[in-house]
């Protein structure tokens, strides 16, 4: 008796896809860009949320506008990140 553990039926038509050698999504043109970006974003955001800090003191202030702009700036980084992979790979298989 054969399990169907034992021998997995997709394993040959997936064989099929891994051949297949891609291009990578992310250039280095792309990468530069999106740092830049970045940078502004958290730049802009530094400066917009400090007077939303409930501290008594300036350099409180300073310091919990740049930990939270830092926070919000990872979260933009990956988005525009996972934007630029998405809009590549679907425009590569559109000319397919």
């Amino acid at each position: 008796m054969q399990f169907s553990v034992d021998k997995p039926k997709g394993l040959n038509c997936m064989i099929g896809l891994v051949d297949k050698p891609e291009e990578k999504l992310i250039s280095r043109k792309g990468l530069l860009f999106d740092l830049v970006i970045t940078a502004i974003w958290f730049a802009t955001l530094s400066v917009i949320l400090r007077p939303y800090v409930p501290a008594q003191t300036e350099i409180y202030r300073v310091v919990i506008a740049i930990i939270t702009a830092s926070c919000l700036t990872g979260v933009f980084w990956l988005a525009i990140s996972m934007f630029r992979v998405v809009r590549v790979d679907q425009s590569r298989r559109n000319n397919d």
